[in-house]
Formats: C-alpha cells, structure tokens, sequence
C-alpha cells in the first residue's frame, strides 16, 4: 500500500527584531497597580461549522501579486515573518524588545537603558523566580505566560495564547483547548478574551496575530479502525467575536510538516512530504532512496477569502532539498531551499538562482532569513568552540556578507562558562537577522553533584560591520530543579 511518509529536518529557527519602529508603540514595563486574570468561557463555547477548504485544482495558477497598500508592512498590525515558525518572539518596542523563547514560561523586556531583560511584571514585590531560576516558576507573576509559541504586539496590547481552555467540543469532549489572552505592554490588565478550539484531535501550532486574525498550523496523527490518520492544516480565528473554532482554510490529507508567512492580507503557506513506499532495513531503519520529495505552496487572501496554489508536486532528485523552509520578501517572491542552495518560485516552477557549493568546506542547507541566507560549517550538533565552524551569510543574490569563525570570545565572562566547558558545548537555538547581523540564542545544559538538571540560555545580538560580526550578549536566563528546591 503506498503511504505517505514525512522526512523530518531538524529547522533552526529564525530569531530577528520587528523591521521598524512605530511611533506608536508603547514602552517597556512600567510600575502598574494589581491584576486579576478571569476564568475562560468554557461553559458556553460551541463547536462551529467551519468545513475544510475544497480540495484546489492541482494545477498552478498565474500569480499576480497585491497591491502595494495592501502589501506594505504595518508593525502595528503585521506578524513578523523572522519568527513566525520559531518558538521564540522579539518584538520591538520604544527603548527595548520583548523576548520569549521556548527555554522559559515568562516574558522578558530588555531595557536598553538598563542593558538587561526584566520580567513583564509590574506586581509590587512579586517574586517572579527564585534567584534568577525560572525553575521556580511562579504562576501568580504577570511575566509568566506558557503560551502556545509566542505573544503578539497587536495594535497596542500584548496578545498570547495559554494551554487552559475549556473542552474542545470539536474532539468529542477528550482534549482541552486553549485560550486567548490579553493583556497591557507592562503585564498589567491581564485578560482572558475567549477559548480557541482547533477542529479535531490536534493541538495548534505556530499561532499569530496578523490584521485581525489569528494563523496557525495544526498536526494531528491518531489511529481509526487500525488504520493510521494523519493530516496537516492550516487554520485561522478572527481575533475578535465569539468564534472560537479554528477554520480550516486548507488541509493536507497524510504525514507532512510546513510554515506560514504573512505578507499583507495574504497567509503564505508550504507544505512538505515525501511520497513513495515505506520500507525498513534489516536494522530497522527507514529506506529513503525510493521516497520522492514533494510539497505544496499557496497562500490564503483575506480580502478575496479565496485559497491560491501555487505550486503542488513532487521533485526530481538532486533539485530540491525537500521543501522545509520557505522566505517571503516583501515584494511577494518566494524563495526555498534547494539541493545546493536556494531557488525561486516562477511560473510554478522551482529554479535555483544562488549555488552555496564550496570546494573547501561543507555546509548545513541554509536558514532563510530577511534578506539572508545563513549557512554553518556541517558540524556535530553541538558547538565545540576549538573546533571554530566556518559561519557563511548571504544575500539571496549570492553576495557574501560574512564568512569566518563565529566570534566566541564572550563565553569567557559567563557565569556558566566553566560547566559550557567542561560539557559538549552549545546548541544553537535559533539563528536569524539581516543585513545589519544576526541573532543567535544558545542553550547548554548541565547537572550537579545534588543531581539537578539544568538548561542555561544565552541570547547575542551580532553586528554584522564591514565584514566583521560584533557580539552583544544581551540577556541569560537559566532553569533547573533539584529534589531539593521547594
């Protein structure tokens, strides 16, 4: 029976400030009098009927872009394209940003002022984590928000979704949902404004807050009558209103994984799979030779309410490194990874425009940031600095920025530097930026002579001038527990 098999690729994800400043962003948090978060509306949340999007006609349609207005991005109102399939948010914000990353429930602000990250939480004498140890987590503070992905600027409020909804009515009362959330820049007038149930038995992902509505993607893998079901779909949620089921403007019928991005009115979106028999060795490890690589681009038009494909099918070998990572400029051209570098979608056709083949070392495919490709020396998983990786970012016309050893000289004034050491080293959380430099979130983790685990991260800004990267380390955080913390 012939089956549809994903090939999963580990994505590093992309980390990068909003573009611009408004002036009508609000500030950093400020001294602000109590809160109290109110219950979810899981009494009276029903299941709407929100069927999914027809299947489209496979075949590739002429692309015509938006107008400019309606293209134009507005950082009062747009999703940032650089961390829209992270597990990590920096928002910029009048005299600092916003940071949350998938290593740490609470919200942090950094000052710049201050040159140092603080709690999104104006509670007078609230212990937001015991001595610096987000172990210690404290529910009752405003910064600390477990949400789903990450928050939103939206329009002047902080937006975020949490894990504690009511019953999904969709899921035949088995599964939870969640809520959405709202709150003031500075933690206080915490709210929660409704439930948000995705349509079936599986959990949304990669949720944001673009004009007006709310876009996610959604997996969901169970198993019926001894048949395994999977499917992939791309979801929205009007921000306002009392809807509260996710509608499913398209659905992908087997096991794949994809991304959004958000140009305008319009949700971009991929798909990637692989297709071809499942096969096993005698050691018990998949047979990846006979699986053909394919995937689906398109986007959803809010204005028109209308679904586009651009592109569905499958690639020959040795063309497209599976289709997993996706950019979107501006100017609504769409750039992926191909199998030696990156290529453009014209005419619904992939063509590769740039090459990263290099004669003296091998490099990882690269991340697609805004503006950028970012390439690293093919390395262990772990950064070993003696072993210094050559590090190469470009422009998607091919143009070299910078390619060197990552400065690393900053790990020697770290608290943690002596445990970095004597363990494997790094991992590279989430790299992205622009032309000016780039962003680079590491985390290590260590244990201790009580048998405590812990996780430390580091976020550095990198200046990318005349050439040369200049580090910024801008915030640590760590967590841990030990059968002895209370």
């Amino acid at each position: 029976m012939k089956k549809l098999i994903c090939i999963m690729l580990a994505v590093s994800m992309f980390l990068s400030l909003a573009a611009c400043k408004s002036k009508d962003t609000p500030a950093g948090p400020t001294a602000a009098p109590d809160m109290t978060v109110g219950p979810g509306s899981t009494g009276e949340a029903q299941a709407t009927d929100q069927p999914a999007t027809e299947e489209p006609d496979a075949t590739p349609e002429p692309f015509t872009p938006q107008d400019p207005a309606r293209a134009a991005y507005d950082p009062a109102t747009d999703a940032d394209n650089r961390y829209s399939i992270a597990e990590i948010a920096l928002i910029e914000a009048e005299g600092g940003f916003y940071w949350y990353t998938a290593n740490c429930d609470y919200l942090m602000f950094y000052d710049e002022s201050l040159e140092e990250a603080i709690p999104v939480c104006a509670k007078p004498e609230c212990e937001h984590f015991k001595d610096g140890n987000t172990g210690y987590q404290n529910k009752d503070c405003s910064a600390y928000l477990e949400c789903v992905k990450h928050p939103s600027l939206y329009n002047g409020k902080l937006y975020f979704i949490d894990f504690y909804g009511g019953v999904n009515p969709n899921s035949n009362g088995t599964r939870m949902g969640s809520r959405l959330c709202r709150m003031d820049p500075d933690g206080t007038q915490r709210e929660v404004l409704k439930d948000v149930y995705p349509p079936g038995l599986d959990d949304p992902d990669q949720m944001l807050v673009h004009r007006g509505m709310i876009y996610g993607t959604s997996h969901e893998s169970r198993v019926e009558n001894g048949e395994p079901i999977r499917k992939f779909r791309l979801l929205a949620l009007p921000l306002e209103g009392d809807e509260t089921t996710c509608r499913v403007l398209y659905e992908f019928d087997g096991q794949a994984w994809g991304g959004i991005r958000l140009i305008g009115d319009r949700c971009y979106f991929w798909v990637h799979y692989a297709d071809g028999e499942y096969e096993e060795d005698a050691d018990g490890m998949v047979i990846t030779d006979n699986l053909i690589p394919g995937g689906v681009i398109g986007y959803w038009d809010a204005a028109e309410e209308k679904l586009h494909i651009l592109f569905d099918g499958t690639f020959p070998k040795g063309e497209v490194n599976y289709l997993y990572k996706m950019w979107v400029t501006p100017d609504e051209t769409i750039y992926v990874v191909t199998q030696n570098g990156i290529g453009k979608l014209e005419d619904g056709e992939i063509k590769e425009v740039v090459s990263c083949a290099d004669d003296e070392h091998e490099f990882t495919v690269p991340e697609l940031s805004d503006g950028i490709m970012i390439l690293r020396e093919t390395h262990d998983r772990r950064y070993v600095p003696e072993n210094d990786p050559i590090w190469w970012i470009m422009t998607y016309d091919g143009t070299t920025l910078y390619k060197a050893p990552l400065p690393m000289d900053w790990t020697e004034d770290m608290e943690w530097a002596d445990k970095l050491r004597s363990k494997k080293g790094y991992f590279f959380s989430y790299i992205g930026g622009d032309e000016t430099g780039i962003y680079v979130e590491f985390a290590t983790d260590w244990t201790d002579l009580e048998g405590g685990v812990y996780q430390g991260t580091v976020l550095v800004r990198y200046d990318l001038v005349g050439g040369e990267l200049i580090p910024n380390v801008l915030d640590t955080l760590y967590s841990g527990w030990t059968e002895n913390m209370g």
